[in-house]
């Protein structure tokens, strides 16, 4: 894995933070990031501005502007802009909060008042506002008028906890976090277990319970799975809920992975394990807070992964430089890289190209530190390098080696381990929710918002704000995933699609039927008896798959075929088992609707 680019500059930053030019930037951290319309949006955070080019002459303070980076176009170490814009004096800046990006607006939610606004240049650019102190604020990127949303019902204050959306749903999610001394005001430290969910359309706000201790300074990341999405939570700090004192707080471990299931609000949990070392040991990443994560899908939706870099061991602890990949759902932790330089406070997301491939890095810095950090860092997530040049157009997202090398199949996905070695009482659960996954890969990319509300889909990718996906049905907010078969024939879905090829990949499920078989054979055809021409074989990847008993299979059919079927209402799969004492063949069909992808 290659180390940072050592030309990004900071003079892009420093001219919209400073445009007088009298100080220059030295570090970023914490503020409230979101991707709108094909911009990077930055409100709030702590600034380290110097007053010449040594980090020994600096001060603190709080960013008191709206700033955004084009994402449509292509930039480099060198030669990117980002755009500055004053706030009313009504509209606090803080830090620690979270950043939400609906279709249309930009929402900043939580967040503390840095205890460094000492200086003169900050008094004079941003007035304190501590009646409005964790409020939650809209931006309007097509009026570009700024508003105080309500807050009804749910706690007001919250800082460091974790963040995510869902575009398909249009709602955001914060998870536990705290009301600190800088909140409160030198009142303690209270921490919150639980989590607040906006609807981003009608702004109206949800409380929801989680089991288990408060979390601080963990991470959360969205996945298109199940019925309405999910999240997938780990690392942090664990408190007691409610008061808490100096040094109560503990790492959370890292190989603790909750699954929320967004549609039935039940919360699942699975262990990780961690890729295989030198030793009998296995890799995983140490515990830690204050990091960032970004999510990639492989083109068929056989993996989804989680990119995790940098963060803190602990409060005051240690700063991480490594790249971790927590890759499901086989829930394995892989190592992807410890040549960064070290980072707290940053912010990562998946940029809004067309790929997909490019997690953007904002910030990072350290209090005292000799040394500044850049404001950007890019990541290609396919090729696992630090780059330093942005390109909206560039190749869709592959996964890297390092991922199919721990979970088998290539590029394009095909994972071959897609359950975890050692499986939890909420596995069957959560088995069921991974087979559900009725968006696009990319779907995360697809649609924004015109000046009339209309939603525009993004060329080349499933919108599913449309009525279903493909060529399938369903309701407008959610995209059907086709039907249920007994455990006696096959369960089946479609995971996804290869860009610019018309294919099908289905989960199979079969379960208590054989016992020794591992010869398959299938037939496909369409709903009037028409055969379909296969571009290649059939594949079965797994056999009797990845240690499951011998009682049950369970792979993935992965089949690419040559010409559109769209006129078919449905499509017919005959699998037939070798060497079983049960039967000679099962013959099993479903609806196309939902599943067909023309990329």
């Amino acid at each position: 894995m290659a180390t940072f680019p050592t030309g990004w500059n900071n003079s892009g930053i420093s001219a919209a933070l400073d445009p007088s030019g009298s100080y220059q930037h030295c570090n970023f951290q914490y503020p409230s990031v979101g991707i709108l319309n094909n911009r990077l949006y930055l409100d709030g955070g702590e600034t380290r501005m110097m007053v010449g080019d040594s980090p020994d002459e600096s001060f603190y303070e709080t960013n008191p502007r709206l700033l955004w980076v084009d994402l449509s176009v292509p930039f480099g170490y060198s030669n990117y802009t980002v755009t500055s814009r004053s706030k009313p004096d009504t509209v606090p800046s803080l830090a620690l909060g979270a950043g939400f990006a609906s279709t249309r607006k930009f929402f900043r939610f939580g967040g503390y008042y840095p205890m460094n606004n000492m200086s003169a240049r900050h008094l004079e650019t941003s007035p304190g506002h501590t009646d409005e102190v964790g409020l939650t604020w809209s931006y309007d990127s097509l009026s570009e008028v700024w508003a105080r949303e309500p807050n009804a019902g749910i706690l007001t204050g919250l800082a460091a906890g974790a963040s995510a959306t869902n575009p398909f749903t249009n709602e955001a999610y914060f998870l536990g976090g705290s009301q600190d001394s800088w909140v409160l005001q030198g009142s303690p430290d209270f921490y919150v277990d639980g989590m607040v969910s906006l609807n981003m359309t009608d702004a109206s706000w949800r409380n929801g319970t989680v089991p288990g201790p408060a979390i601080s300074g963990g991470f959360l990341e969205h996945l298109p799975i199940g019925e309405k999405g999910a999240l997938v939570s780990f690392g942090g700090m664990s408190f007691p809920e409610g008061v808490a004192g100096a040094g109560s707080g503990k790492p959370y471990p890292m190989e603790v992975i909750r699954i929320y299931d967004i549609s039935s609000r039940t919360w699942l949990s699975q262990n990780a394990i961690g890729t295989p070392s030198n030793g009998p040991s296995s890799l995983k990443p140490d515990t830690r807070i204050l990091g960032c994560t970004a999510w990639a899908a492989a083109p068929d939706n056989s993996s989804h992964n989680v990119y995790l870099f940098g963060g803190q061991r602990e409060l005051h602890g240690q700063l991480t430089k490594d790249l971790w990949i927590l890759s499901l759902p086989s829930f394995t932790w892989i190592k992807a890289g410890d040549d960064a330089f070290g980072a707290i406070g940053h912010s990562c997301r998946r940029a809004a190209g067309v790929g997909g491939r490019h997690m953007i890095v904002v910030g990072a810095g350290e209090r005292g530190a000799a040394t500044c950090q850049p404001f950007f860092r890019i990541l290609d997530m396919s090729t696992l390098e630090w780059t330093n040049r942005f390109d909206p157009s560039a190749p869709l997202y592959t996964v890297p080696p390092a991922i199919y090398a721990a979970v088998g199949g290539d590029g394009n996905g095909r994972a071959k381990t897609i359950a975890p070695a050692h499986r939890g009482g909420d596995w069957p659960a959560l088995k069921a929710l991974f087979r559900k996954t009725p968006w696009g890969p990319n779907a995360y990319l697809n649609f924004t918002e015109d000046e009339d509300g209309s939603v525009t889909a993004n060329p080349g990718v499933p919108n599913p704000t449309a009525s279903g996906v493909g060529q399938g049905g369903g309701s407008n907010d959610t995209p059907t995933s086709g039907s249920s078969l007994s455990k006696d024939t096959i369960a089946g879905i479609a995971v996804g699609s290869v860009p610019r090829v018309v294919e099908k990949f289905y989960f199979i499920d079969v379960c208590d039927y054989f016992a020794d078989s591992k010869d398959f054979s299938f037939g496909v055809r369409g709903d009037r008896g028409e055969a379909i021409p296969l571009r290649e074989s059939v594949r079965l990847w797994g056999g009797k798959i990845q240690g499951l008993s011998s009682t049950c299979a369970l792979g993935i059919i992965y089949i690419p075929y040559m010409g559109s079927i769209a006129t078919s209402e449905y499509m017919s799969i005959d699998l037939s088992i070798a060497h079983q004492a049960v039967g000679a063949a099962t013959h099993a069909e479903w609806p196309l609707g939902g599943h067909e992808y023309l990329v």
